[in-house]
This record gives structure tokens, C-alpha cells and sequence, in this order.
């Protein structure tokens, strides 16, 4: 479903994909391919269905087990694990960046969507998404130039870590744009509001003393309420354009009317 591709995309931003970088740039979108139809095998959902809503999350539920292995006719790739090979992340976290390379993300596909409400009208839609993730796995290489508690270090290797029930609201909202014989869903607008019960990273060679390094880590182990409540309000301000870049050029490969039909 459109909507289960967006709920994707902005879990793998949060998951640090589209995180907030020191001067935010577009990142390169994958290659999409134009669709004109649909297998007979894809749900849709009507309109002016009373039941629409549930309709919509029937649909994303239908669809759940496929996607850790991919939906090429929808243009979402595999996500057991997602691959994030060449695109370098800034996080910011106390004094500092931390760039990430190479990120391997799990979980995404077990995502939930536990409520949906959907207003459409001839030219325009707007959602709320409410979803629950279990858990998200994540692990790659790190290059990090940090000061945390009077602590200065530039250091790199690897490093892994685990995000524990992350639950969003979610709000979209933007024009149906007729466009080649199709309705197109144009974003203009995003908000969301995150919460996550848990939080740890494992990283090594944070200090040529182990005893340092380890205390480092259960430093952010400790803190990471603060540090991600801080992060999120500032990756908010990058977040959007991100999601918007990402999600509008898919949804130019793929007509808004094939799923939500007259």
C-alpha cells in the first residue's frame, strides 16, 4: 500500500537513514519503476467505503509478510535487513557528529499499524498513522569526533545497537494532482510524534582504554532519553524536505488511484 511505503520510509529515517546531517542534503533516491497497474494480488480499497479505514490497515496487514523479502511491483525493496551501504549519517549527540556507514537496519518489516483515519476528497488526503514497531536492530561503522562529559575522542569502528517498542503518530496530508491519466498523492505536509521505551548501542574503540570505552557506551546507555529527545526535535527540522524528496518520488512511480479507487 502507499501509505505501508511512507510508514517505511519515515521508520528508516528515524532508524538514522534520512537522520539530521551537518549540512542536510537530498539523498540520492533509489531507481523507481513507473507503475500503470496492479497485480490482481495487491488490496485496494474504495473511497467512499464507510469502512475505509480498516480497509487500509487490512490492506498494510495483507501485505506485512512480503516485505521482508521485498514487493519489486511496488517498488519496495528488501527490508530483512534494509541495506544502507553508501550514504554517510550525522547524529548529533552532546558535543560532536557521529558519521555511520554502511548501516544494516532489521525489524522494519514487523511493523504494526494499529489505527488509521483517512479523509479524501476529489483533490486532496490527509492520514493518521498510528504504528507499533517491536524492535529495531541496527549495525554498521562509525567515524565519531565527540565530547561527552569533558570527554574528547575521534575515533572509529563498529558499532550495533537495538531500539525497543518505537511507537508513532503519524500525520500526512497533501494534494491528489491528476498527472498522465492518474491521480497522484502530492505530499505537503508531515508531523510525527515518536515515543521508544528503550534504547542501546554497543560500540568498540571508542578509547584505547576499554575501561574508558565501556564507560562511554553505558554513558549513552544511561542518557539516551535526553539525547534522543534533543536529536528528535532537531532532526524534525531536516526530517521533512527528507521524507517529502523521498516519499513524492515515489509516489510519482506510483498513482495514489490504483490503491484508493473512485
Amino acid at each position: 500500500m502507499l501509505l505501508s511505503s511512507f510508514v517505511l520510509i519515515l521508520l528508516s529515517c528515524l532508524s538514522a537513514w534520512c537522520t539530521a546531517q551537518k549540512k542536510p542534503e537530498l539523498p540520492k533516491l533509489p531507481e523507481l519503476k513507473k507503475i500503470t497497474s496492479l497485480p490482481a494480488d495487491i488490496p485496494t480499497c474504495q473511497r467512499n467505503d464507510p469502512k475505509i479505514n480498516n480497509c487500509i490497515k487490512n490492506a498494510y496487514q495483507a501485505l506485512k509478510p512480503r516485505l521482508k523479502d521485498g514487493i519489486p511491483e511496488l517498488n519496495i525493496p528488501v527490508l530483512g535487513p534494509l541495506l544502507i551501504d553508501n550514504l554517510a549519517m550525522y547524529v548529533k549527540m552532546g558535543q560532536g557528529v557521529v558519521q555511520l556507514r554502511g548501516l544494516h537496519i532489521l525489524g522494519i518489516n514487523d511493523t504494526d499499524i494499529g489505527k488509521v483515519l483517512a479523509q479524501i476528497t476529489d483533490d486532496h488526503a490527509r492520514f493518521e498513522i498510528h504504528t507499533t514497531t517491536p524492535h529495531i536492530y541496527f549495525y554498521g561503522d562509525y567515524k565519531a569526533d565527540l565530547k561527552l562529559k569533558d570527554v574528547k575522542f575521534n575515533r572509529g569502528g563498529a558499532f550495533s545497537g537495538v531500539i525497543t517498542r518505537i511507537q508513532l503518530k503519524i500525520l500526512v496530508e497533501g494534494d491528489l494532482v491528476k498527472r498522465g491519466g492518474h491521480k497522484h498523492f502530492q505530499l505537503k505536509k508531515l508531523d510525527y510524534e515518536p515515543q521508544i521505551d528503550k534504547f542501546s548501542i554497543q560500540a568498540d574503540n571508542l578509547d584505547p582504554d576499554k575501561a574508558i570505552s565501556n564507560g562511554i557506551v553505558n554513558y549513552i546507555n544511561t542518557n539516551w532519553n535526553s539525547y534522543y529527545k534533543q536529536m528528535i526535535a532537531e532532526i524534525k527540522k531536516d526530517l521533512e524536505p527528507i521524507a517529502l524528496h523521498f516519499f513524492n518520488a515515489y509516489n510519482d512511480a506510483l498513482p495514489f488511484d490504483l490503491f484508493i479507487t473512485n
